[in-house]
């Protein structure tokens, strides 16, 4: 019943005057791709049942979008017609079959069914100016309310917007710690490199050469991002990895431009 109650809140979700119903994505909507004119020609959309898109195992009960009878339900109920719509071998729409929505099924005695966890997946239009919203306070609604749930039960919620705010976060977090570690090294990487001369000073060498691992991170980051890869519990140390070992690169360069001077510089002495 813990279910229905959460997509009863999810349904009842209205942030700036819209609605679940206004920013769920629908069947005629999904696809908006080039290929919507060779669609139109084929099928009349019309006869496609434009409803919400979402996966929810209370579908098997709530066939008209009512949970009267899925208050009313017993366990035999349940469990009857669990069994039934996972040995039935009709295919079914990705939308509507359970065994997409179930993991860890074990078969008990008699007609009892369990599972350790269940999906419900509610699809939002791919640009909806709402959504952004509309997914925050689904988190909320998910997370934070005063849902009293059973021994054991445990709700986890993930949207669109969480990867970005997990990001911001951790950015947020870690932005003083990054800035703080820069300007340690760069005066550490002064006093080490410069000399106490107006000539040898190299404040602007260190600068600069921060600078470039800074820029080598962004690029790398951005990289990353561009190709797909996920923001990682080790990501946040990888600055101060790359800020090491950019910094002993420095101090390598350096010395070996100072070597070939001073060979350049020096007299060839030949002894007989």
């Amino acid at each position: 019943m813990q279910i229905a109650r959460l997509e009863m809140a999810v349904r009842d979700i209205s942030v700036s005057g819209h609605s679940w119903d206004d920013v769920c994505a629908r069947y005629n909507t999904w696809f908006q791709t080039t290929a919507d004119d060779i669609f139109e020609s084929l099928v009349d959309k019309s006869s496609i049942p434009n409803d919400c898109l979402y996966q929810s195992l209370l579908k098997l009960w709530n066939k008209n979008g009512s949970f009267v009878e899925v208050f009313s339900l017993t366990n035999d109920n349940i469990f009857s017609t669990l069994r039934h719509q996972l040995n039935e071998s009709k295919p079914k729409s990705i939308l509507d079959d359970p065994r997409m929505l179930l993991s860890g099924v074990e078969w008990g005695p008699g007609e009892k069914v369990r599972a350790k966890a269940t999906i419900l997946n509610w699809m939002l239009k791919k640009s909806d100016n709402s959504s952004a919203e509309w997914e925050l306070e689904f988190i909320r609604q998910a997370l934070h309310s005063n849902r009293s749930l059973p021994q054991g039960m445990k709700v986890f919620a993930v949207s669109t917007r969480s990867y970005k705010d997990v990001l911001g976060q951790v950015l947020q977090n870690n932005i003083t710690v990054l800035f703080a570690g820069f300007s340690l090294i760069i005066l550490y990487v002064i006093i080490m490199l410069g000399r106490c001369n107006m000539v040898e000073q190299r404040i602007l060498l260190s600068l600069l050469g921060v600078s470039v691992i800074g820029q080598s991170i962004l690029a790398s980051y951005g990289l990353c991002f561009y190709m797909g890869f996920f923001w990682g519990p080790l990501h946040p140390v990888l600055p101060f990895l790359l800020l090491g070992v950019g910094v002993d690169n420095i101090y390598v360069l350096v010395q070996v431009s100072y070597n070939v001077f001073s060979l350049e510089n020096s007299e060839l002495i030949i002894v007989n």
